[in-house]
């Protein structure tokens, strides 16, 4: 239950306010975005969110400068943010988040999260079901398959393989997934690569071919790309939908 508002058809008391209710519950529920017990993000929406910061980080420096979000407003709403409007979010962020707005007025991971969230909770889903939407998301907070490239239709004798732009993308984000330089990633930094993706591509792989920790190091990049390789040629849908989640193309393909 999402709302409970006492009505009556006979006294016409509430009939309004039943209607626009209901019509939110159905086009912008709340309950697949947040937890109203925990009174957190669920982790699906949150995986979300983190994407779509980091698509919308154009510098990719993990921060949004006024001009990113500026972008990101028009990309959602098609309209920039007024200068006041920016400068009461970020008030609103600092007043909550410790580390939500950079002393530079750019706002954080955190901060961008926290704002949604308030959305949430002041009962502004349609706010964040808007930015999901913009960038592709369905009622379920995975990408629609329109939004994805087509793959075509593979005969018997064919199969699919990472093209050459694909395995430097993956190769680039491996060595910056790898925090500690150590050539290897740890269960940590393997978790940290996946947060913007429902699943890793080979969670429904036999688990020989799920990359493994070499030499007790972590995953080191020619079993990465092995796994991936072997994704996209046992199940080449999801390596494609995990490719463009990871931003791959720009994340829009």
């Amino acid at each position: 239950v999402e709302t409970c508002i006492e009505c009556s058809a006979k006294k016409m008391i509430n009939i309004a306010e039943v209607m626009v209710f209901a019509t939110k519950a159905v086009l912008h529920p709340t309950a697949a975005l947040y937890d109203t017990r925990a009174h957190t993000l669920h982790p699906a929406c949150e995986r979300a969110l983190r994407r779509i910061f980091t698509l919308s980080d154009a510098d990719q420096d993990d921060l949004l400068s006024d001009l990113e979000l500026n972008a990101f407003q028009e990309a959602c709403f098609g309209m920039p943010l007024l200068p006041r409007q920016l400068r009461g979010i970020k008030d609103v962020i600092r007043r909550n988040v410790q580390d939500g707005v950079t002393d530079k007025g750019h706002v954080t991971l955190s901060g961008f999260l926290y704002l949604h969230t308030l959305f949430i909770q002041r009962g502004s889903a349609e706010t964040t079901w808007a930015v999901l939407r913009a960038f592709g998301y369905a009622r379920d907070l995975r990408l629609e398959r329109s939004r994805l490239p087509p793959l075509g239709t593979l005969h018997t004798d064919q199969s699919c393989e990472l093209t050459e732009p694909a395995l430097y993308f993956l190769r680039k984000a491996f060595w910056e997934a790898d925090a500690d330089g150590d050539g290897a990633l740890s269960p940590a930094e393997v978790e940290a690569f996946f947060q913007r993706t429902p699943l890793p591509p080979w969670a429904h792989l036999p688990a020989v071919l799920v990359p493994r920790s070499g030499n007790g190091r972590g995953v080191e990049l020619e079993g990465f790309l092995g796994a991936w390789g072997a994704c996209c040629y046992r199940d080449p849908a999801s390596a494609q939908e995990a490719l463009v989640y990871l931003g791959y193309g720009g994340g829009r393909e």
